[in-house]
């Protein structure tokens, strides 16, 4: 395949620009802002059309980025000569995918040209648009290549694998979809502890209820049992009413005995206080006689009060002390007898119907008030134990479903890590197969372009690394020149590994800026000699890079 010319109609700020392709190395030396990338890129989107996939940022989508800044059409037209036959590649571009124009033209006959469909990017070089890119395209500052399932089909010679292994991604990520899905379905061990600590709670409350079960139990049996005792009362009792009616009267004629004898009591101590008034007379007169006997009537009145009020304050308190001692215990008699009286008028008036038998309703109708509280309370807690029973056996299927879930999933989960483990070793296997080849031609090209001993090693992701006497070491720990040294030796072999097909021209987006004077020298040499074998498109802003 070998491209003859190209046409720009509208193509980012390129327009109406027109460039003719000679066999081997073509150098384009324009200067920055002129629109290298831009052309590039036309290249490219001739072949495989843009990018259907959107990205993040307008300025990123091919097709928003490459919109002409002038307007007008959006597109232009490729010639190139493949298998003897001369085509013309016709496309423009809308703002969607749906508005492009695709046309292929056999330039000999001037008719439309079936050999090659809109896919003709695919159907001439073998490899998707991905692939094409990260070999063929060597861009300025990113010069590292990836390596994707079609690129490792082609380096294991396992073209007959193709398929599975473009399928390998899918079917890594939607097992890691399921692993995803299945760790936020898997119960945690927090769950179930909190599922058995729930459990721990009903059941406490469970033995809390049982006590009060059994306390109100208890209680019903207890007041159940006094109204039992009350019933035969009425058969047992049926007298007591004339009983209690003798002794109220019995109690009534003491009490009148006892009101006697405090009037009798109270009227004698009248009586001697008026004895003691004369006794007390008599006591003066006698002192007078002997006060006027002695003439001295000052010691005579002194010891006549002395003496008198002395003999009649002895008298009046004996006596006064005596009887006080027998009122209070007469007083005491009559509250006791008040207060036996009035409780058997009481009993009397609730033993007393018409029929005449017991009826003691205040204390039935207290006790069936209680009993019928306690019955009340025992339906509650009857149902409250009910609700906890069930709650505790909701609670342990719960835990059991947890616990089976748990397992469930994590069986589901060991098995997709060992399918993904499986499939990773199988895709190693494979990527084996080319390691040691590629490893080879990098070798053998980067000798061609430095003396140095770099000592590559490549692993089956296509990684780079450095060989040290101290391991391998990242290859970050170059400097740029020597990163993108390493780049370009590595595309330059996976273009003869990849394209078996149809050898495919290369651009170079001026990804040597970093190379050294000696390095570029041997580039410029190593470029014309794959020239012989390529078409090489090599865009640089720079005469000294030339």
């Amino acid at each position: 395949m070998k491209l003859l010319s190209c046409h720009i109609e509208n193509f980012g700020k390129i327009s109406n620009f027109d460039y003719i392709f000679s066999e081997g190395l073509n150098s384009i030396n324009q200067p920055n802002g002129w629109g290298k990338t831009t052309f590039a890129c036309f290249l490219k989107v001739m072949f495989y059309g843009m990018e259907k996939r959107g990205r993040s940022k307008p300025y990123e989508a091919e097709r928003s980025r490459f919109a002409p800044w002038q307007g007008g059409v959006y597109g232009g037209s490729l010639i190139f000569e493949h298998n003897g036959k001369t085509y013309r590649i016709l496309r423009t571009f809308a703002q969607t995918p749906e508005g492009d124009r695709f046309e292929l033209v056999d330039v000999k006959t001037g008719a439309i040209s079936r050999d090659f469909s809109v896919r003709i990017g695919e159907e001439l070089f073998g490899v998707g648009s991905d692939t094409f890119t990260m070999t063929t395209f060597f861009p300025q500052g990113d010069l590292e290549a990836n390596i994707n399932d079609e690129v490792r089909a082609f380096l294991t010679g396992a073209d007959g694998l193709n398929a599975d292994l473009a399928a390998y991604e899918k079917a890594n990520a939607n097992l890691d979809k399921k692993l995803k899905i299945l760790k936020v379905q898997t119960p945690s061990v927090m769950q179930i502890r909190t599922c058995q600590e729930e459990q721990e709670k009903q059941k406490a409350r469970l033995s809390e209820l049982e006590e009060n079960k059994a306390v109100i139990q208890e209680g019903l049996s207890l007041r159940k049992a006094q109204l039992e005792q009350i019933k035969p009362l009425k058969r047992a009792n049926k007298n007591l009413p004339a009983k209690l009616a003798e002794e109220m009267v019995a109690k009534k004629t003491e009490l009148k005995r006892v009101e006697s004898i405090q009037q009798k009591r109270a009227g004698k101590r009248k009586g001697l206080v008026f004895a003691s008034a004369i006794l007390a007379a008599i006591c003066v007169a006698m002192i007078v006689v002997l006060a006027l006997f002695y003439q001295s009537l000052a010691v005579c009145a002194i010891s006549a009060a002395l003496l008198g009020g002395g003999v009649c304050a002895m008298i009046v308190l004996a006596v006064l002390s005596a009887k006080l001692k027998g009122d209070g215990q007469l007083l005491k008699q009559k509250e006791e007898l008040d207060q036996q009286i009035a409780d058997i008028a009481t009993q009397l008036e609730r033993l007393s119907d018409e029929s005449g038998e017991m009826l003691i309703f205040e204390e039935k109708a207290k006790l069936q008030r209680e009993i019928a509280v306690l019955e009340e309370q025992a339906k509650t807690v009857e149902k409250e134990i009910s609700f906890v029973l069930e709650k505790l056996d909701d609670l342990q299927l719960e835990e059991e479903n947890l616990r089976s879930l748990k397992e469930a999933c994590e069986s589901k989960i060991m098995t997709i890590m060992n399918v993904k483990a499986f499939m990773l070793k199988a895709k190693q296997n494979i990527s084996e197969r080319f390691v040691e080849p590629m490893q080879a031609k990098l070798v053998e090209i980067l000798k061609r372009l430095s003396s140095e001993n770099l000592n590559p090693r490549v692993d089956f992701d296509l990684n780079l690394k450095i060989d040290t006497q101290t391991g391998l070491k990242e290859r970050q720990y170059l400097s740029q020149g020597r990163r993108d040294l390493l780049a370009v030796c590595k595309r330059f072999a996976l273009i003869e590994s990849v394209f078996k097909k149809t050898l495919p021209f290369i651009v170079l987006d001026d990804p040597f800026v970093n190379l050294d004077e000696k390095t570029m020298k041997n580039m410029h040499d190593l470029l014309q000699e794959l020239g012989r074998s390529y078409q090489i498109i090599y865009l640089t802003c720079h005469s000294a890079r030339v």
